[in-house]
């Protein structure tokens, strides 16, 4: 299940930097509001946004294994910014 979460978030937050479905960032600054506006989506759903909260915080600094550099940069920064919409909920 953790191996599932360790795949899915960085995903989405690189998703959420790109238009390219191949995950090709650019130079351009990193986008925090966007990122913040997905994770706000879970707080309709308080178990949800406490269980994201949880993965983020146990296994959040495993996440960006296996990404290159600017990637693994992003994603660190992306749970960062979704950790503290999600305290919202506890």
């Amino acid at each position: 299940m953790i191996a599932f979460f360790k795949t899915l978030l960085p995903s989405v937050i690189l998703a959420t930097q790109t238009t390219s479905p191949l995950f090709v960032l650019s130079k351009q600054q990193y986008d925090r509001e966007v990122i913040q506006d997905v994770f706000e989506k879970s707080l309709a759903n308080p178990e949800l946004a406490q269980g994201l909260a949880y993965v983020i915080t146990r296994y959040g600094a495993k996440m960006g294994e296996g990404l290159d550099e600017r990637q693994a940069t992003v994603v660190k920064k992306g749970l960062e910014a979704g950790k503290k919409v999600l305290a919202r909920s506890l």
